[in-house]
């Protein structure tokens, strides 16, 4: 059963095989190489999820797995995909795409299996960066003279917040020409009402002249009443030009504070932002320090100081690499050498599977025939039997017709020999 597994993960024919067991040994070793491939994609994947997005244990191996499956499902239709070809320089350019992607495959399994190899080294290269990190933003950000005007620039934009809602500025009532038009039209609105008054007090003889009805002291009162409410409505109709012009001189104060104050805000949130981006960025980075593209910068810090270390990510690496890439550098060998058995055996067997394809579709293109024949057959059949009913079916009506007519002749002979 694990024989013919590695078989299936080499995208060999098993069937092909037990006709050439002297193929079997080396598409099995083929699987094997795909199989620990895969394991490896596994492991690889599962410290790399734990390392990068911290995810509990069981979900890390579990989507380790599936990373695991794709890899092995990958490096199964590379070694599927490739073919023999007439020449040796047609397989080697057929195979070059295959051994890139294989060799892209490979460098990142590799990469976090040898930051978890290294990694207390790392941990320790971690902490020196982070400490080198905060030490220079805490003075760059103490010596940046670009904060230093964010406390004024809030002051001047809550003096005209308050212009611009009313509350500050200049109020329309306090504004010198309709204070003194308003205490006129005032005096004049209590003079119309005392005059008021006095018009209805004269008619009822309750005062003035003593005398009830319209008489000349009447009438003087009536004449000096509409005079005021003339006046008043004069000033009133002044007041109300004068706060109309009041209005427009603060809605124009407002309009221009809202101007300033757009630019105030605007340059005090510039300079804010450009601080939180400063802290933010900062934030991140500091953050991301404990991630995976950390862990590789410290790594490469390591590898610059010590050579060592270098020399042993680097053979790492090729090992891993080379391993991915093994299971196609083996096929592509084997096409670069003369036909295998195995080759000659799949060819013998196409060959029979297209000759047999081209005979089902002869046979079913004369049963397609045939059926068309009858159909046409059965179409003749029909017609004549129709023709014939037709035929039938006018005899009828003319001996009915004839019976008909003969019928009349008996009854009435005269009707024809008229």
């Amino acid at each position: 059963m694990i024989s013919k597994f590695f078989v299936w993960l080499a995208a060999a024919d098993a069937d092909i095989l037990e006709q050439c067991p002297s193929e079997r040994h080396r598409y099995q070793t083929t699987g094997a190489a795909v199989l620990v491939t895969a394991f490896l994609g596994a492991v690889s994947g599962t410290f790399a999820l734990t390392t990068a997005m911290d995810l509990d244990l069981a979900w890390a191996v579990l989507a380790g797995l599936l990373w695991g499956l794709a890899v092995l499902t990958i490096d199964r239709m590379l070694i599927a995909g490739v073919t023999r070809r007439p020449s040796a320089y047609a397989n080697l350019i057929a195979a070059l795409p295959r051994l890139a992607l294989a060799m892209l495959i490979g460098a990142v399994i590799s990469t976090p299996l040898v930051l978890r190899i290294f990694e207390s080294e790392i941990e320790t290269q971690l902490e020196i960066n982070h400490r080198v990190a905060q030490e220079a933003f805490n003075r760059a950000l103490a010596e940046d003279p670009r904060f230093t005007a964010i406390p004024t620039l809030k002051a001047r934009v809550d003096e005209l917040q308050a212009v611009v809602n009313g509350t500050g500025g200049t109020n329309v009532e306090d504004d010198p020409t309709v204070n003194r038009l308003s205490q006129e039209y005032q005096r004049l609105s209590r003079a119309y009402e005392a005059a008021d008054k006095a018009v209805v007090c004269e008619k009822e003889g309750k005062c003035g002249s003593g005398r009830v009805g319209a008489g000349p002291a009447y009438r003087e009162k009536v004449e000096r009443r509409g005079r005021l409410a003339t006046e008043r409505q004069q000033a009133r109709e002044q007041l109300a030009t004068a706060r109309t012009n009041a209005e427009r001189i603060r809605a124009e104060e407002r309009k221009s504070a809202d101007t300033d104050l757009e630019t105030a805000r605007g340059e005090l949130d510039r300079i804010e932002q450009i601080r939180r981006d400063e802290e933010d960025s900062f934030s991140a980075r500091l953050s991301a320090d404990d991630g995976l593209l950390a862990r590789i910068d410290a790594l490469d810090d390591l590898r610059d100081r010590d050579a060592t270390l270098g020399a042993a990510y680097l053979a790492l690496i090729l090992l891993i690499t080379a391993l991915e890439m093994l299971p196609v550098l083996a096929k592509l060998l084997v096409f670069l050498g003369p036909v295998t058995a195995y080759e000659r055996i799949r060819e013998l067997r196409e060959t029979r599977d297209v000759q047999r394809f081209r005979t089902e579709n002869l046979i079913l293109e004369e049963e397609e025939n045939a059926r068309l024949r009858a159909g046409a057959s059965a179409a003749t059949e029909k017609a004549e039997r129709e023709l014939r009913a037709h035929v039938e079916l006018h005899g009828l009506l003319v001996d009915r017709w004839r019976r008909e007519q003969l019928d009349q002749i008996e009854r009435n002979p005269a009707q024809f020999l008229a």
